[in-house]
């Protein structure tokens, strides 16, 4: 099941990136 992968690695990614560069900004 790569396409469940692949939205469950976007959901992690797109939460993390925001919170990695709201302290970051």
């Amino acid at each position: 099941m790569p396409i469940l992968a692949d939205l469950h690695n976007h959901s992690c990614l797109s939460p993390c990136g925001s919170l990695d560069l709201s302290p970051a900004v």
